[in-house]
């Protein structure tokens, strides 16, 4: 490092061409401090290395800037603190092992120590335009050492690689390398055409300079924005990191490009993860042909960063929910406790069912889309959110196995079945296996909890639901429905068990019938009308095709309603439309009754009369005629 009084007991550095002691090198604008004390020496007339030997320090650690050295150029180059200080920032001083503080941010040392020193050929000859060397004026600016700097904002020129070497003194002994590159720079060697200036490329500008904007990427150190932009960029534009290091114009493209995805937000990486990922079958191995080495770099270099962490967070939640990873699975670092997302495949293998079939039920309950045209592997769903819905899948049965749960015969099942107090949880037909258990004992333990035990099976007062459906008329659904309202009493017949020990008290089930038919619209409409065939045979016509005819007809006027107890739909006839249709038609039958004598008289005074039966629109009643017509009528 050298004596610290070294510069008390030193002389001066030896001009050049008659310089005096008084005139001095000032600092370009970014300049490093490398740099400029390169220029500085050959201002003197002397080699860096042999002007570093004389401040006392090796010119290897330079980098290293020790105090030492410092102190020793801000007085024999007469640099202000300020100076000192701008010109250090822009070359970046080591903090810690692997870190760099550069702008008053922290980098990783590969960001800014490149073997391969880049700049402007534009800046760098406008740097020849007064008196002096390329080893006096030439400067390398700090912004063009930054790995994701690509770009001279000023003159809209690519950073071009000028110089390359492994060895530090040589790399770093800029005087010497621009003396000999001067010829090159003049004539515009190095020179590529101009480029248009991107949003990224005044991001960083700005950045560097110590702007920034309330957005979020903002909320990001450069070095972070530039890397995640860098290795989605070059995923984005199908490069490798390779094809970027040899190529500085496809490293502005793959920069662009990740920085405009980033520019949108976390909405916008989202979707550029979920778009690279779009259609891609992956195991947790493969991620890497999926995302490239934004997935490796995020997982590994750069793992140990929090301040990566929150695109670590999207990605790992665009995979689970991109792919049928299980529990137990490592993302990103994060070992998952639990699944978050099915494929049809996976799931048909949890519940062990054949995939198709599988897919269908999901179908159905709302998890993917009939027109999913991607493979099933790759048709995705939540798994927390369809894990009761699995459950269920895997603990159908069917109709025989339901059956014997719920302790019904086969014709009470069907009738269960067709009322819908029994539904299977899919309509599936190729489906064999519908039923759920827990869904019949469900239902037979609501009757259960209300029923009186230990019915005597001799018992006559009680009847099977089955049977007072047919009795009575009435549906079975609204027996139960009565039931559970309490409108009836139901029993359970000792010794048997589930749905057919199930009884109900006749008595109540005929008091709840008469309350129904008197105290609801429809009861009281079908208690003072007829049914139509009871209408058909007060007034002798039986086929039941003429009285529907009569009614579409508008010959006569009936009213349809649904039965209150077997819920079926019928027409009705009340009193006073059947006295007019009497007033204005008659039948064989009804004048037989009228006048006493026999159908078999009253159709045959007909026949001899030849008066045909009565017509309209074409269709033909044979045993209806107009009452008037008959009127006078021999006998």
């Amino acid at each position: 490092m050298g004596d610290p009084n070294h510069f008390a007991d030193s002389s001066p550095p030896i001009p050049v061409r008659g310089q005096s002691l008084t005139s001095f090198v000032t600092p370009k604008p970014r300049e490093t401090f490398p740099s400029f004390l390169g220029r500085v020496a050959a201002s003197r007339g002397v080699s860096v290395l042999e002007y570093t030997r004389d401040l006392g320090v090796q010119f290897r650690n330079i980098l290293e800037l020790p105090d030492v050295m410092r102190e020793g150029l801000l007085k024999w180059a007469n640099l202000s603190v300020p100076q000192m200080d701008e010109m250090l920032s822009w070359t970046g001083i080591r903090s810690g092992d692997i870190k760099i503080t550069y702008r008053g941010e922290t980098f990783g040392s590969r960001s800014l120590r490149s073997p391969t020193v880049r700049g402007c050929p534009v800046c760098l000859r406008q740097d020849m335009s007064v008196d002096g060397t390329a080893a006096e004026l030439m400067a390398l600016r700090g912004h063009w050492q930054f790995r994701d700097c690509v770009t001279c904002i000023e003159h809209g020129h690519l950073l071009v690689p000028l110089w390359s070497h492994d060895i530090v003194k040589v790399r770093l002994d800029s005087a010497a390398q621009f003396q000999q590159l001067a010829q090159r720079i003049q004539s515009q060697e190095l020179d590529m055409p101009r480029i248009a200036l991107a949003p990224y490329d005044h991001w960083l500008e700005a950045r560097l300079m110590g702007q920034k904007d309330q957005n979020w990427i903002d909320e990001f150190s450069i070095d972070t924005v530039t890397t995640v932009s860098r290795l989605l960029g070059a995923k984005i534009i199908g490069h490798s990191l390779t094809d970027l290091k040899q190529d500085v114009g496809l490293l502005r493209t793959a920069l662009v490009a990740g920085f405009s995805t980033l520019q949108a937000g976390p909405d916008g990486f989202r979707a550029a993860l979920e778009q690279l990922a779009a259609g891609k079958a992956s195991a947790a191995g493969e991620l890497r042909s999926v995302y490239g080495d934004l997935y490796t770099r995020l997982g590994h270099d750069l793992g140990g960063q929090p301040s990566f962490d929150p695109f670590r967070d999207i990605m790992r939640a665009v995979i689970m929910g991109s792919w049928p990873f299980p529990e137990g699975e490592v993302i990103l670092g994060t070992r998952f406790e639990k699944r978050y997302t099915h494929s049809v495949t996976t799931a048909a293998v949890q519940v062990n069912i054949r995939a198709d079939k599988m897919a269908a039920l999901l179908v159905e309950a709302g998890a993917i889309e009939a027109d999913d045209p991607r493979p099933l592997g790759r048709q995705l769903f939540s798994a927390e959110k369809f894990a009761p819905f699995l459950e269920d899948v895997a603990n159908l049965v069917g109709q025989s196995a339901m059956r014997q749960a719920i302790g019904a015969t086969r014709k009470e099942f069907e009738i269960l079945v067709r009322e819908g107090l029994l539904r299977p949880r899919t309509q599936i037909k190729e489906l064999r296996q519908p039923w759920l258990i827990r869904d019949g004992q469900e239902f037979v333990e609501k009757l259960y909890d209300i029923a009186v035990p230990g019915v005597d099976p001799a018992d006559d007062a009680w009847a099977r639901l089955v049977s007072i459906t047919v009795s009575k008329r009435v549906t079975l659904s609204n027996l139960v429905g009565a039931a559970l309202s309490g409108a009836i009493q139901i029993g359970l017949i000792e010794g048997e068990v589930g749905f057919h020990a199930i009884r109900a008290l006749t008595a109540s089930v005929d008091k709840w019938i008469a309350e129904v038919r008197l105290n609801t619209e429809e009861g009281q409409l079908m208690a003072a009308s007829l049914s139509l065939a009871e209408f058909g045979r007060a007034v002798g016509i039986r086929e039941m095709s003429d009285l529907t005819a009569l009614i579409s007809l508008g010959i006569i006027s009936a009213t349809e309603v649904v039965n209150p107890l077997s819920r079926k739909r019928q027409w009705r006839v009340k009193k006073d439309d059947i006295r007019d249709f009497r007033a204005k038609f008659t039948t064989v039958g009804m004048l037989a009754e009228e006048t006493g004598q026999s159908p078999n008289v009253v159709g045959a005074a007909i026949r001899r009369a030849k008066i045909a039966p009565y017509s309209v629109q074409n269709v033909t009643f044979r045993n209806l005629w107009p009452r008037e017509r008959l009127m006078e009528l021999k006998y």
